[in-house]
Order: structure tokens, then C-alpha cells, then sequence
């Protein structure tokens, strides 16, 4: 975690002494996504607040209690089923109650990181904020934030890339969906054939890496919020997608020489272990790499 963003993360540590940090990931200054879980038995409530000065959208996986407190009076306070998401803006207390084991992701970020995320879109941030919302049902952020639950809290191996693809289409939605005017993006924003042969190029060279999205956008020349979407639109499939189907390809070149094991080429062709290349092998072709060598 760079040295820049630690700071966010103490002052979560140490406001839940009773809640289970399961993850928490601050890809850069200003913003941080957080999972958590309480670990009483019975009814409970948070002893103190969420940090101040900070943005909060809260995604629930159990029914809870959300209270927000302005200025010492309560502003809002409700009990929310599985899958509502809440906002709170930073003058805002946010406290949390709710009764037994309840999971929930929570995304934070800073006013100023939300302004510079907005000028990268090419949006004026001096006219432009996050809409001031309470609780609203948001099926595709309860998705996203259920597939990061079942991949990071199950031990599921997975490439660092689909991690940031799925925190920055998170982002993506939070911003584009809920911000106080609309954002008008189209299917013009591709990248040039240039910049996305040396996006591909760089990918099949790195193949055995860990590869992560602020490389592909570097090596691109692009932002963040820019980069997944302009690939989409260039090559037809998210980024995660395009380097899961080129490992699985080299994999099959591999196995058809048969010098090496299944662990073997699951190490060359930057799969986490055996175990991920079988599933997702025989996600792909209907039967575990095995098979290859046994058809040869």
C-alpha cells in the first residue's frame, strides 16, 4: 500500500475495535474500500462514527441499522435490507447498528479526490458534486460489491488486473450514476490503434506477471477512468478479460508441446496456481487441461 494512503486506513483501524477488517485497499491518495464484519453476538452499535471529511457510500450484505448525524441532530435513521446502498456527504456522522454477523463494503474517498476523479472525466467539480441521497437500491453496485465479497472473502485466486478492473467499476458507478448532472459518455471513446498495440503488446509480453490496471493505463498514456472503457470499446472485452483469454491461449500452446506439467504451465502463463488454471480452463473449453495431454 503506498506510504501516501495509510493515513485513511488508521483512522478506520482505529474507530471499529469490534468490527473484523476483512480487506481494505486504497488504490491512491483520498480514496479507500473497506470491508467489514461485526463480530458481536446480539444487538449492537457502533461506538463511535465513520471518519468525518470523507465521502461514504455504504453497500450492504445484511439487513442493518444506519443512523447520520449534521451539526447533532439526526438526520437520517432507518433500518436498510441486504443490498441498499447509503450515502452520507463529509460534514456527516454515520453510525451503524444492527443485530448479530453483518457484512457490508464500504467505498470512502475525500472531497478533493472526488474533484480530481471528476476533472479527469472533464467535468467542472466546482458545479458538480455527489447527489445528496440517503438510501437508494442500486442493483448494479450491489452486484459488483457481492462480487468482490465472493472473491476476496472465499480465498478465490484471482489476478491483481480483475481486482482493480472491479474497484474501478465500482468507482465508475458511484460517480457516473449518482453525481447532482449527468455525465453523457459514448461509445466514441476508444483508443487509437497505436496506443492499443502497445497495450496488447506490453500484455503479451508480461503474461507470467501480476499485471495491474495502472500499468495497462501508463503504458497507454490514459487515466484510470478512462482506460477499461476505451479498451472495451477498442478490443471488445473488459482488460481482465483480454489477458485471462491470452493466458488461456499461451496455456493450450504450451500443453500441446508437452514438455511441461499442468503446474508448470500454470506458472508460465501467469495463473496463481494449478487450481485457477483448471477452473478456468474448463470454464473456457469444457474440460481440465489434462485432457490435452491426453488427447495428443
Amino acid at each position: 500500500m503506498p506510504q501516501a494512503t495509510v493515513s485513511i486506513g488508521r483512522r478506520f483501524r482505529s474507530i471499529f475495535p469490534k468490527e473484523r477488517f476483512r480487506d481494505l485497499w486504497e488504490a491512491e491518495a483520498g480514496i479507500a474500500f473497506l470491508q467489514l464484519q461485526r463480530i458481536e453476538n446480539g444487538r449492537w452499535e457502533s461506538p463511535k462514527s465513520k471518519p468525518t471529511g470523507l465521502y461514504h457510500v455504504i453497500v450492504l450484505a445484511a439487513d442493518c441499522q444506519l443512523t447520520t448525524v449534521h451539526d447533532g441532530r439526526v438526520r437520517y435513521s432507518g433500518f436498510l435490507p441486504a443490498s441498499t446502498v447509503q450515502f452520507s456527504r463529509p460534514e456527516e456522522e454515520v453510525r451503524c447498528a444492527g443485530h448479530g454477523s453483518v457484512r457490508y463494503l464500504t467505498v470512502s474517498f475525500t472531497p478533493d479526490f472526488l474533484a480530481g476523479h471528476l476533472d479527469s472525466l472533464l467535468v467542472n467539480s466546482d458545479v458538480v458534486e455527489l447527489r445528496d441521497v440517503r438510501s437508494t437500491v442500486d442493483v448494479g453496485l450491489a452486484h459488483l460489491a457481492q462480487a468482490y465479497e465472493n472473491i476476496s472473502l472465499r480465498g478465490m485466486p484471482v489476478t491483481q488486473l480483475y481486482f482493480d478492473t472491479l474497484r474501478q467499476a465500482m468507482l465508475d458507478r458511484i460517480v457516473l450514476r449518482h453525481i447532482s448532472r449527468p455525465i453523457r459518455r459514448g461509445l466514441s471513446e476508444t483508443l487509437i490503434p497505436a496506443k492499443a498495440r502497445r497495450v496488447i503488446d506490453y500484455i503479451e509480453s508480461n503474461l507470467t506477471c501480476d499485471l495491474q490496471l495502472i500499468e495497462l493505463c501508463t503504458v497507454a498514456g490514459i487515466s484510470r477512468s478512462h482506460f477499461a472503457r476505451a479498451f472495451r470499446n477498442t478490443v471488445g472485452m473488459a482488460p481482465h478479460t483480454f489477458v485471462l483469454q491470452r493466458r488461456l491461449a499461451r496455456a493450450v500452446e504450451l500443453l500441446t508441446q508437452r514438455k511441461f506439467s499442468v503446474r508448470e504451465v500454470a506458472e508460465r502463463c501467469g495463473f496463481a496456481d494449478q487450481a485457477h488454471l483448471t477452473r478456468a480452463f474448463k470454464a473456457q473449453f469444457g474440460h481440465p487441461p489434462s485432457s490435452v495431454i491426453r488427447l495428443l
